[in-house]
């Protein structure tokens, strides 16, 4: 058990050190099972949105049909920028990129015309008429602006104007953040006078297409940029810079790795992020207070009590929400997610304050909680039964899960359940399908071993719990059967060897299955004779009762075959048995040599048991029981047969006969047993007149219920007759010596 033990302990410290070396590489999909489980945070535990000063101008399906489809023209843009600030806002930040001029702007309008026979005045006027981006970039320049660009992997000619500048404590950005070679930019009539130019990137997408961090900074062809949400937030607090920390800033462990980000400063919030600049939205469920119609703001009076609350001292994002507009993205709550939305919740979190974390810590945590975690498993697991095994590895899942639960929902800490669950239940399966393996292949070797000579259903009960079978020698009570046939050596010469196999056959069957039905143990067949026992391997309660209905049982059937005609064949007259059986301590287990052995029972109570069958002939009944087992089925009708020296034992033994079970003990037998105890008594102590009578009327009693207890009275009457013609001594103790096995 040590050995296996101990093997199991290296197969699990094996697993174990794969496991962790799976965790450390972390593959995709043990990032995306990771992902997918903050995500569940998140439905179980969204965010609860804080009222701040964060608005969305919608863009949706109801602005479209009251100013008509996008895009509109830079004079109803510029409509929409004049009426913000009348409300007086912030700041503003489209999440749309102007990135061609108008296509009603006059000059655009004379190209499309020139080919056509237009007067020329015509064309004059038209070239009079107002530029609509000159009428756009005069409303932006008049209130803090933020126009987008759209990063591309290709390179441009034209690069972002980046009004912000950047200080870095620690290493630069650049060679961090994630990178793009160019970018839709703008028109520079637009970006040339306004206060800030942002990227519009939400795409940090993951399994699924789920956006779960936003990228606060981007790199464009080696210039740093602010994304939409930082960038207008910047732009509405009047600062001028941001400021980036790494880890190898002063205070910040960076060590021989590789530089990462830490945190970025906007204004007066310094803003965790992830190693290449991500910030982790915490998203709240839908909020409608959140957006405001951009029809409404452009049809309203600027003195409108209800709007201007809305509006005034806000930073507002302009951005598409209808369905037309395609600028929809899942997240952890919707898979349907205006992309300003995500930019206004960025900004919600900056303001609030409420950070979603990851600490760079993180990891470390995770790979030495996966390490105690899965040494205390394999340790204990081996050495656990299956319902303590299925405990420690629920136990340690719930504590894997819960402590991820409590750091998310109290701490705003991302932590990982999935490696350290993944853990457990790796080494509880594998760890517990050892223990099955070796238990089936266990129950397998009880069934082949035992079947042949067990009870079915013990057999069952030791496959089930083999711990119960000891093997190589155990003392225990054991009740010992055995029975042969009278006179086979005279019936075998009746019979050629087919027929007496055939015969052997035919009569050991219903004996054992006697046997079996009384859940005993057949230890050996010695040609005629059948060897069982009671009480082992199972313990087994009242098995000398057991042993005792084998018997009773083996005399039934014994009966009906003698009725058997092609069982007799060949033979004259019937079939008689003895049987011997004795109750008392003994040696059981496995006994033989390293080539083969037997499980089998050793000691005196056998030995007595076989002399008892032996002397079963010489009082002339078919079972012979020993004083141990007697007791045991005192309340069944017994005859005590004699007081006994059998060869090769000094001490004298009691032994009895069983007539029947407790239906047998009637008012007749009782009268036969009174006068039967009568007569031993008489015999024992010299009486032998009143033994001789008690011997003849027992006989008589006997006849009347059909016993055959002849042999019996006569092997006593002659006795006494020879002890009134030599009369023992005078302290003789009536036990007779058996000088046969």
């Amino acid at each position: 058990m040590r050995r296996l033990r101990l093997f199991d302990t290296l197969v699990g410290a094996v697993l174990l050190a794969l496991l962790l070396a799976l965790r450390a590489v972390d593959p995709a999909p043990l990032s995306a099972l990771r992902a997918s489980v903050f995500d569940f945070y998140q439905l179980l535990d969204p965010r609860d949105y804080e009222p701040v000063p964060v608005r969305i101008i919608a863009l949706d399906d109801a602005s479209m049909q009251a100013v008509g489809q996008w895009p509109w023209g830079r004079i109803e843009v510029a409509n929409l920028v004049d009426q913000l600030r009348a409300f007086g806002v912030a700041a503003i930040g489209f999440d749309v990129v102007f990135s061609e001029p108008d296509r009603t702007a006059p000059q655009q309008l004379i190209e499309q015309w020139r080919d056509y026979d237009l007067r020329e005045d015509s064309l004059e006027a038209l070239a009079r008429l107002p530029d609509p981006d000159t009428i756009l970039s005069v409303a932006i320049r008049n209130v803090p602006t933020v126009l987008g660009f759209a990063p591309i992997p290709e390179s441009t000619a034209a690069l972002p104007r980046i009004p912000a500048g950047f200080a870095h404590a620690g290493s630069s950005p650049v060679g961090i953040i994630p990178a793009f070679a160019g970018a839709t930019t703008p028109v520079p009539l637009l970006e040339g006078v306004v206060a800030g130019t942002a990227a519009l990137a939400v795409a940090r997408a993951g399994l699924g297409g789920t956006i779960r961090q936003v990228p606060l900074l981007l790199e464009v062809d080696g210039t740093v940029t602010p994304t939409l949400g930082v960038e207008t937030l910047r732009v509405a607090l009047g600062a001028s810079t941001y400021v980036t920390r790494a880890t190898d800033a002063s205070g910040e462990a960076g060590g021989d790795v590789d530089p990462q980000l830490v945190a970025l400063r906007v204004g007066p919030f310094e803003v965790p992020t992830t190693g290449d600049g991500g910030f982790y939205v915490h998203y709240t469920e839908h909020v409608p207070e959140r957006f405001v119609p951009a029809w409404r703001v452009m049809r309203s009076d600027p003195s409108d009590p209800e709007l201007r609350a809305l509006l005034e001292g806000h930073l507002v994002l302009v951005g598409a929400t209808a369905a037309g507009l395609q600028d929809l993205r899942a997240t952890p709550l919707n898979p349907f997610e205006p992309g300003v939305t995500i930019h206004a919740q960025v900004i919600e979190q900056i303001l609030t304050e409420h950070y979603l974390i990851r600490p760079d810590w993180a990891d470390g945590a995770e790979l030495l909680t996966l390490l105690v975690m899965g040494l205390v498993l394999v340790v204990a697991l081996p050495r656990a039964g299956a319902l303590t095994s299925a405990l420690i590895g629920g136990v340690s899942v719930l504590l894997a899960v819960g402590g991820s639960w409590y750091a998310y929902s109290v701490e705003l800490f991302l932590l990982d359940p999935v490696g350290p669950s993944l853990t457990a239940l790796s080494l509880y399966i594998v760890l517990t399908l050892l223990t099955f393996i070796r238990t089936d292949r266990d129950k397998v070797r009880v069934r082949r071993a035992f079947s042949q000579y067990l009870a079915p259903e013990l057999v069952n009960r030791l496959a089930e719990d083999p711990s119960r079978l000891v093997l190589g020698g155990e003392s225990r009570d054991v009740s010992v059967l055995f029975c042969d046939i009278r006179g086979f050596t005279t019936l075998s010469e009746k019979l050629d060897p087919q027929s007496l196999a055939r015969f052997l056959n035919r009569f050991l069957t219903p004996m054992t299955d006697a046997i079996l039905s009384a859940q005993g143990t057949i230890d050996k067949y010695m040609g005629d004779a059948i060897m069982a026992f009671w009480n082992a391997p199972l313990e087994l309660p009242n098995h000398a009762r057991h042993a005792c209905d084998a018997a009773l049982e083996m005399r039934r059937r014994l009966v009906a075959f003698n009725q058997d005609a092609e069982a007799l064949a060949g033979l004259d007259g019937q079939v008689r048995i003895g049987i011997g059986i004795n109750t008392g301590p003994a040696t059981v287990g496995n006994f033989g040599s390293e080539q083969r052995f037997d499980y089998s029972v050793l000691g005196d109570t056998v030995n007595l048991a076989s002399r008892l069958e032996g002397q079963s002939k010489t009082f002339g009944v078919d079972l012979v029981v020993g004083e141990e087992t007697a007791k045991a089925i005192a309340d069944w009708a017994l005859l005590e047969l004699d007081l006994i020296r059998v060869k090769g034992k000094f001490a004298p033994a009691r032994v009895f006969t069983v007539i029947g079970d407790t239906a047998m003990v009637t008012p007749a037998f009782t009268r036969l047993r009174d006068c039967h105890e009568a007569m031993l008594a008489a015999y024992r102590g010299q009486g032998w007149a009143a033994a001789l009578d008690h011997v003849a009327e027992a006989r008589g009693l006997a006849d009347g219920l059909s016993l055959g207890l002849d042999l019996l009275y006569d092997l006593y009457a002659e006795r006494i007759r020879s002890a009134r013609a030599d009369p023992p001594p005078a302290d003789w103790d009536g036990v007779f010596v058996a000088t046969e096995k």
